[in-house]
């Protein structure tokens, strides 16, 4: 039996996030993922400037990931062919296939002496109601013995359902993503494009390059109710065939991969975070913190494995508080209030009409790079309340 203080399941950016803070507090600290990295991850592959600011704390350094590619331009399309173009500065925004993103992350969590076993599936968790100490079964590895757990298994997690916290019976997420990648691209290898086409609001299609000439290409979309795949996948080959987009790719881009799809849920400020009486914290897709507006979930994932790392810290300094109750209030505080305001923006651009008016909005000279730093989080999503930002200078 391995005994630890803190078992972390699930190696993506949530689990490594807060296993490196963790152990940089002084914790012993176990991670295990039934994945062998490197490993194909379905993702827009999107960087926003929250994801890039987190990776620098965590100490990775982006220089030695094969398509870290930064973006210095973002171009928007409207359903009505209105175009925005969005000068990026430096650390605004970047692109890198979680394939290599990842597994950068796994080998920095074990430089910094953390325990990761990859190819061990958690399997459930022996007697979840007693008060004691916390005995996970493990595939290939055995029982861990533990004080918390951190549950950064993605969308399915198999943790809350261990730990009977799952969602209702049918739960296929909020939204619903699909992309393929494309080799030999004709667009700016450091330009961003994003096309809001009106059977997909107010979701968006977009292209970004990973290097090498290739891009991932693929659309978002909200899913409704008892929707399936099969049926948001139809649109894929009618987007494709856009002029916007094909003039985009080029005449001689072509499909390098099959298409992929995966859920995106977006309602962390009404799941549940944690389960056992607070010894087990969720973060990243498990604690259904995807963006209600844009379906990120990168920066979302590294900021909860942050929030919860810190709060068990915080808690084992200060007795007197319950890490559960620290980490509620930490992501209501830095993603609550946030969440809820990107689920009115969406609702605006649910019409053509409203998403040409954001594009052609957000093109204006004295918006433009205001709406830039907005929108690739490098200001707070609730400062659009505040007029200053966004009046026109005299």
């Amino acid at each position: 039996m391995i005994s630890t203080d803190i078992a972390v399941i699930g190696a993506g950016p949530g689990g490594i996030s807060a296993a490196i803070v963790l152990a940089q507090g002084g914790k012993d600290v176990t991670v295990i993922d039934q994945a062998q990295f490197p490993r194909e991850k379905y993702c827009g592959d999107g960087l926003t400037a929250s994801a890039i600011k987190s990776l620098d704390k965590l100490g990775l350094d982006t220089t030695q990931i094969k398509s870290w590619t930064p973006i210095n331009r973002a171009i928007l399309s409207s359903p009505k062919s209105s175009i925005a173009t969005l000068g990026l500065s430096k650390g605004l925004m970047a692109t890198a296939t979680r394939y290599d993103l990842d597994s950068a992350l796994v080998n920095l969590a074990k430089t910094k002496g953390i325990k990761v076993f990859e190819g061990c599936k958690f399997k459930g968790v022996l007697d979840p109601k007693s008060s004691s100490k916390i005995i996970l079964d493990v595939e290939n590895l055995g029982q861990i013995n533990c004080n918390y757990v951190i549950g950064a298994d993605g969308m399915w997690s198999p943790t809350r359902k261990a730990f009977g916290v799952f969602e209702q019976q049918g739960y296929l997420g909020d939204w619903h993503a699909f992309r393929q990648y494309f080799s030999n691209v004709s667009q700016d290898p450091n330009e961003l494009w994003v096309f809001f086409e009106p059977e997909i609001l107010p979701g968006y299609a977009w292209s970004f390059p990973v290097g090498e000439g290739k891009a991932n290409v693929g659309f978002g979309i909200k899913r409704k109710s008892g929707q399936r795949s099969g049926e948001m996948k139809k649109t894929w080959n009618t987007l494709l065939e856009r002029s916007g987009i094909k003039q985009v790719l080029g005449k001689d881009a072509k499909a390098c991969s099959v298409l992929r799809a995966w859920p995106i849920p977006t309602r962390i400020t009404t799941t549940k975070l944690f389960a056992k009486d607070g010894k087990v914290l969720f973060v990243g897709d498990a604690a259904r913190a995807g963006d209600a507006m844009t379906g990120e979930g990168i920066a979302q994932a590294l900021t909860t494995g942050h929030l919860a790392a810190m709060s068990i810290l915080e808690s084992e300094k200060h007795r007197s508080l319950l890490a559960h109750e620290i980490y509620y209030n930490a992501v209501r505080r830095y993603l609550g209030t946030g969440h809820s305001l990107t689920m009115v923006i969406s609702k605006l651009l649910q019409s053509p009409t409203g998403a040409d008016l954001a594009v052609r909005g957000a093109g204006k000279p004295y918006i433009s790079k205001r709406f830039s730093h907005w929108l690739f989080e490098d200001y707070p999503k609730t400062l659009v309340d505040i007029p200053r930002l966004w009046k026109q200078p005299k």
